[in-house]
């Protein structure tokens, strides 16, 4: 999301500006490092500032200190109905994830150390159980079921009304897996991102990042295998 009149239409307009971030060496943070690379823009040719999501956010554009942020909804929706900022680079969907990073880009799973899964196998299948069911959930449910499922505070508040809420989880309710199995080529996504922002990838297999049996199983608590085309990253 990049302020109006900021002059950024993509990430080539990255030199010479202040990039808002959740947290720096966040998931936001090496986003906004891969999507600058792509375009030959070193990270030291930008600033990156640290600015939280919601009110922060919507500050840090407010206060001209970031011309712009890398955020998701609803804080999103905040912007465009305040006219702060528009999307410049779409990570919500299928296309834009593919079009800006050159496919699927797993934003969220449960993450653990390989030897504790291999020796807690129990306890990570009831923890995949719930998320799976949850996804489910939210799968065969519209985003007005959903927002009246949550606290009200957290769907009407200074950031947000409820209907802006409603407005923007219904567009991007497709990040949502309904299988919460990976993506496929998504890992190699992550790895080719991690490679042109100066990772060092070397002892890495891509292969034995992940695994898709716990949720294949949890699949088959639900009564059935849902495949869909992933979107991209939550913002």
């Amino acid at each position: 999301m990049c302020a109006t009149g900021s002059g950024v239409t993509s990430a080539a307009d990255f030199k010479g500006k202040s990039l808002g971030v959740t947290d720096l060496g966040s998931g936001t943070d090496e986003l906004t490092q891969f999507l600058a690379a792509q375009k030959g823009i070193k990270h030291s040719d930008y600033s990156t500032l640290a600015v939280g999501a919601g009110s922060t956010a919507i500050a840090a554009i407010q206060r001209k200190s970031a011309q712009c942020v890398m955020t998701t909804q609803p804080t999103v929706g905040a912007l465009e109905s305040r006219n702060l900022a528009t999307s410049v680079i779409d990570l919500a969907t299928t296309q834009g994830a593919t079009a800006a990073l050159g496919g699927a880009w797993p934003a969220a799973g449960v993450l653990a150390r390989a030897d504790w899964v291999n020796s807690h196998q129990d306890a990570v299948q009831r923890v995949v159980d719930a998320l799976v069911a949850t996804l489910h959930w939210i799968n065969t449910h519209s985003a007005a079921d959903i927002a009246n499922a949550l606290p009200p505070q957290f769907v009407s508040n200074s950031t947000i009304t409820k209907q802006q809420y409603i407005a923007g989880l219904t567009s991007d309710k497709g990040q949502f897996l309904p299988d919460g199995i990976m993506p496929a080529g998504g890992p190699k996504t992550i790895m080719a991102m991690e490679k042109l922002i100066g990772t060092d990838t070397s002892k890495v297999t891509v292969g034995k990042t992940f695994t898709n049996s716990f949720a294949e199983a949890a699949n088959k608590l639900e009564g059935d295998t849902i495949t869909t085309t992933p979107a991209g990253a939550d913002g």
